[in-house]
């Protein structure tokens, strides 16, 4: 479908350029095409210098039916972009679908419905619900037209403010959503959280979008700076004496330093905060005994005996 498809846009290719564009052989391009010849594609093949690969007759596949924005949407959802459901953006992908689906022969389509009934993909989390994007269908549409947009946002702190931003792009990670944008207020680029945009009006103003500006490039850049921050900020390194047998506990955490002394194990282990450590290792804390920092220590201690205290009321 894609040399195909490459065929029709371009007019005439060579099977070098197709081979080079999908990073194949010549001679693979060339039994693909005897497999799209053999389906009743009409596909000429001229040599000579001028020659390459054409659509005789003036054929077409049909698919010049789909619009720019349903071809946006199909390419997003090719590349993982998931919209919430009954958004601009998933109805999209389903307008262009089905107009593919009416370009098959009926049983084409049984067989790719069977298909695809052999998949299911559930992505919720396994507890709770994943907080709805509310605005996207106005956020995508100003992205678009590159409007500038002025939206209210919740920060990590439950702060709420009012910003009027230049939308440059989305970022999908990890199945959350962010709006990579110029913030008028801060002066300067931006990440947010999609989810905790509460409101999105698109104005009447349009922006430029910087000349050379690339998405991956600054969310990569922004994403390495965020992650050498808080590993230079989230340091609390904690020595424990554990049983060697009980060991295998460490294995999953960021250790260093580990010595034998005779049936223990000495280790310095990374656990990021002392609050960090009192929430999220307290099964290991309570296995082992905590040699240093002294605050821990202490509250380690005072933990157990207030537990000890209760059992013994």
């Amino acid at each position: 479908m894609s040399i195909l498809l490459t065929i029709e846009n371009r007019g005439r290719v060579t099977a070098r350029e197709l081979a080079g564009q999908f990073e194949t052989s010549p001679r693979t391009i060339y039994r693909d095409i005897d497999t799209l010849c053999e389906a009743g594609i009409p596909i000429v093949a001229e040599p000579g210098p001028h020659g390459g690969l054409s659509l005789a007759g003036g054929y077409q596949t049909g698919l010049k039916q789909l619009n720019m924005d349903e071809m946006v949407c199909l390419f997003l959802n090719g590349m993982g972009v998931k919209a919430n459901r009954g958004s601009a953006l998933a109805l999209g992908v389903n307008a262009s679908l089905l107009k593919l689906q009416k370009l098959l022969a009926h049983a084409e389509a049984a067989e790719v419905k069977n298909r695809i009934s052999r998949f299911y993909v559930d992505d919720s989390p396994w507890w709770g619900e994943r907080s709805p994007l509310r605005h996207m269908d106005a956020l995508l549409k100003a992205i678009w037209e590159s409007r500038k947009c002025a939206i209210q946002y919740r920060k990590m702190d439950q702060h709420i403010s009012n910003r009027t931003v230049h939308p440059y792009g989305i970022v999908v990670k990890d199945m959350d959503w962010y709006l990579v944008a110029y913030c008028e207020m801060s002066g300067g680029l931006r990440t947010f959280k999609c989810e905790r945009i509460l409101s999105c009006t698109p104005m009447d103003d349009f922006f430029i979008l910087p000349e050379g500006f690339s998405l991956d490039t600054y969310f990569k850049s922004s994403l390495n700076a965020f992650r050498s921050e808080r590993q230079a900020a989230e340091q609390y390194p904690v020595t424990l004496r554990i049983p060697a047998d009980e060991a295998y506990l460490l294995r999953h955490y960021e250790n260093n330093a580990a010595r034998t002394c005779g049936d223990e194990v000495e280790v310095v282990l990374n656990m990021y905060s002392f609050e960090n450590a009192m929430r999220d290792f307290w099964n290991l804390l309570i296995k082992s005994q905590v040699l240093a920092p002294a605050e821990l220590r202490q509250a380690v201690r005072e933990c157990l005996a207030r537990q000890l205290h209760q059992y013994q009321a």
